[in-house]
């Protein structure tokens, strides 16, 4: 079921602006004063009532404004080891979040909310774990209750999707994600504090001290992107990624619109579904083959739409395998791999949290040092995605390709037509679900090379390339799942799907008549008669036939190879499509 959200549009104002509503309400205060004190008589006993209500409830707007204005323009000061720094008064990110604002503001790309709110959730299995451990030195809980469930309710929000504006990183930053995780780190740390109801300097949750304690961003990082791949292709049945709710309240916001995404795996057994029960549909329409973009021996439609579906199992396959890489986990490595700043069994706790949290089974990787210096995981998972394009790209290609006309293309298919394709030429409709797809698959076989790239550039114990590759990773996830489920729904089967007249497909369908066509004209025919008269003499059939513009049978007959009855007995179209023993 696709959820509709109707979400009020933001009314933006400027300093000006809201001077001009200060002086309409003081010009109204005024006046309604000055009336009064002359004791005018109002013609409606209930009239200076309804006008004292309606300046009361414009000088409440005035101070909600005032408010916004003042917590929008308004800064605090934060200090990290380097100083201190002005910060917007109405986020909750501290010092780190904005010198990365500051120093790395290149480009467009964010870092994917996917990434923010795997780091979320491993700041809350942390705060769990670190609060089920005593101190070394004393009787105390390396996490007081207080805190870890303060900071608890804040990763929680995060993933609720609560908290999204606080989060407005580039991808371009520091190689190993970590501004991105203080950016968490500090979001959790102040809105946690935010929660005591009577904070005070011992209570007080510190970014690095409680938020990352038993951690490093060299091994949360690489943890948090093994944890948002693998939701995306997989889905989890405790946790999406992609909350539900919507706080951006700007209604002209695009990414408002209500999206039905799907995970990656789910989209193209969707898709493969949907081509399987159309292979089985026409498995006994006769077409034409074509090999070398020539005319080949015939085949049924069925038999070329399973060749689409064992490619698309074959990726499915491909991706199961290589997604297991994604359920090792490098938290428990801190720094280097070596779990310093840790305790001996932080990384088995947190792997066992995380799945109770996801339903999925993630597990302590057995080597920290590789899993923070390479991602080879993730490389290997890419090259699925890229395999995957390829099939897609061959499948959009064969459906725009047997789609093409209506009157001067092959048109041995059709397929729905969504929207008007050319501002100039009327009436033009062309396969847009197809160019969608194969632009798709172009873009992931350029994330793929930018993955794999990127992989390669490990240094020592650490690969400084993090977050290009999940950034690229999560949008070859994103794309395929999406391309996928829309081609699928609008391609394959039409799901808006409205007869509007006897000629109108309902998603692809066969043109069944131009398939009988083209069979019966094609010259591949002849080879069924190689076994009777040799390939030579039917070679010499089929030549004759194109030259001279004539049928087959009537070449074969002209030649003397066989009489007409003899030829209706060896050709047959039906004959051809599977082996004779």
């Amino acid at each position: 079921m696709v959820c509709h959200f109707h979400v009020m549009p933001k009314i933006d104002f400027s300093k000006e602006e809201l001077a001009i509503i200060d002086k309409t309400v003081d010009i109204l205060t005024s006046t309604t004063i000055s009336t009064s004190s002359k004791n005018t008589v109002f013609k409606d006993t209930k009239q200076e009532d309804l006008i004292n209500e309606d300046i009361k409830d414009i000088k409440s707007l005035q101070i909600k404004l005032h408010n916004q204005l003042d917590k929008e323009f308004k800064t605090r000061l934060e200090a990290d080891s380097m100083g201190e720094i002005n910060v917007p008064a109405s986020k909750y990110w501290a010092a780190q979040t904005q010198r990365s604002l500051l120093h790395f503001s290149i480009g467009n790309d964010r870092m994917p909310l996917e990434v923010v709110y795997a780091l979320a959730l491993v700041k809350k299995c942390a705060a769990i774990i670190n609060s089920s451990h005593m101190k070394i030195d004393d009787n105390h809980k390396l996490l007081s209750k207080e805190k870890a469930d303060n900071i608890i309710k804040a990763a929680d929000e995060i993933l609720s999707g609560k908290l999204d504006e606080n989060f407005p990183l580039y991808v371009w930053q520091t190689g190993s994600g970590t501004q991105t995780n203080m950016n968490v780190n500090e979001v959790i740390a102040n809105r946690a504090n935010e929660i005591f109801t009577d904070p005070d300097s011992e209570k007080k949750i510190h970014p690095n001290d409680d938020v990352n304690m038993s951690q490093s961003s060299n091994d949360t990082f690489p943890t948090a992107m093994h944890i948002a791949a693998a939701i995306e292709i997989v889905g989890s049945p405790l946790l999406t990624l992609r909350p539900s709710i919507i706080n951006n309240t700007d209604g002209n916001n695009l990414s408002n619109i209500p999206r039905n995404r799907i995970p990656l795996l789910q989209s193209i057994y969707k898709l493969r579904k949907a081509l399987n029960e159309k292979s089985k549909n026409y498995e006994n329409i006769i077409k034409v083959g074509r090999t070398h973009l020539q005319d080949a021996v015939p085949l049924t439609f069925g038999q070329e739409i399973s060749g689409w579906v064992a490619q698309l199992d074959i990726c499915h396959k491909y991706i199961e395998q290589a997604v297991d890489g994604l359920f090792d986990l490098a938290i428990g490595g801190t720094a280097v791999g070596t779990g310093l700043d840790s305790f001996s069994t932080f990384g088995e706790e947190m792997a066992i949290q995380i799945s109770k949290e996801t339903g999925l089974p993630f597990r302590s990787a057995s080597n920290k040092f590789a899993s923070l210096a390479s991602h080879d995981p993730i490389v290997n998972i890419s090259g699925t995605l890229k395999t995957l394009a390829c099939t897609l790209m061959k499948i959009a290609n064969d459906i725009r390709w047997l789609a093409s006309g209506p009157r001067c293309g092959i048109g041995e298919i059709r397929i729905p037509e969504k929207e008007p394709g050319s501002s100039i030429m009327p009436g033009k409709v062309n396969p847009t679900q197809c160019e969608a797809m194969t632009m798709v698959c172009c873009q992931v076989m350029g994330n793929d090379a930018a993955i794999a790239m990127a992989g390669s550039q490990g240094n020592f114990e650490l690969n400084v390339f993090k977050p290009v590759i999940i950034f690229n990773l999560l949008h070859s996830i994103r794309l395929l799942a999406d391309v996928c489920n829309t081609f699928c729904d609008f391609c394959i089967n039409d799901i808006e799907y409205v007869q509007k007249d006897s000629n109108s497909p309902k998603g692809m369908e066969p043109n069944v008549d131009r398939m009988n066509e083209l069979v019966s004209n094609s010259l591949m025919l002849v080879t069924a008669l190689k076994s009777k008269i040799g390939y030579e003499k039917a070679a010499m059939i089929a030549k004759k036939a194109y030259k001279e513009n004539i049928t087959l049978r009537q070449a074969t007959v002209a030649l003397g190879y066989l009489t007409e009855a003899e030829y209706n007995t060896i050709i047959n179209p039906e004959d051809m499509v599977r082996p004779k023993i």
